[in-house]
């Protein structure tokens, strides 16, 4: 009798392909011998759809700062999801970096100008992680962003967003336009963000205060102009 039963067994059902758009269950089987990078991509592609819970935006944090993902796959426009979705990732990864987060900075420092984004920026500035020269290359690509598109609601609102944005980077110490950088060498160590921004801003003093002539009809471009030309 086991021997009819075992030739008339019904084989199982295939398993549904999975469909473009759709997640994946992982048992915990199949998760041993797995590529680590590979499961924290997966988790990056979730994270870039929609919020994590507390506990993956830890993993994917640890994992970021230890390199443990794609680095070519970080480009402004898959950023830009990231930020939307998961912000708190970024904070903690690039704040917890281990000498691995170059690729994820210069993906940040190009994106678009946005509430979100600069938001992020300042808070990665206050918590020192951000390197002088990607605050540079922030403010510049900033600077082209805004000069962008044709004249309009849309692009006003870039400048409006990014002259309020650089204002309170001055006026909480985080960006500074003193004339000779070296006067803040022996300050106390709380000014050293300051100190090193401040080169940074000087750099793109000239272009930022064209920027500010060439916008003077939104008011806080010349807000902002005034308070670069107090530096000078």
């Amino acid at each position: 009798v086991g021997h009819d039963m075992a030739r008339w067994r019904v084989p199982p059902p295939p398993l549904m392909a999975i469909q473009s758009g759709e997640l994946r269950s992982v048992a915990a089987w199949e998760v041993h011998g797995r590529d680590e990078v590979d499961l924290m991509d997966a988790m990056l592609e979730e994270a870039m759809r929609g919020p994590l819970s507390p506990r993956r935006k830890g993993e994917l944090a640890t994992a970021i700062a230890a390199g443990r993902t794609h680095a070519e796959r970080w480009s402004y426009e898959r950023m830009e999801k990231l930020v939307e979705h998961n912000p708190e990732v970024l904070v903690e990864a690039l704040c917890a970096d281990q000498g691995t987060g170059d690729a994820t900075r210069m993906a940040l420092v190009a994106m678009d100008v946005s509430l979100a984004s600069l938001e992020l920026v300042h808070t990665l500035v206050s918590r020192g992680a951000m390197t002088e020269e990607h605050v540079l290359m922030h403010l510049l690509n900033c600077l082209e962003r805004c000069r962008e598109g044709e004249e309009g609601s849309g692009r006003n609102r870039k400048v409006r967003l990014f002259c309020l944005y650089l204002q309170k980077m001055i006026r909480d110490g985080l960006v500074d336009g003193a004339s000779n950088v070296d006067e803040y060498e022996g300050g106390e160590p709380e000014r050293m963000l300051t100190r090193r921004s401040a080169r940074a801003v000087h750099e793109a003093l000239v272009d930022l205060q064209a920027f500010c002539i060439e916008f003077s009809r939104v008011p806080e471009a010349v807000q902002l102009y005034r308070l670069v030309k107090s530096f000078v």
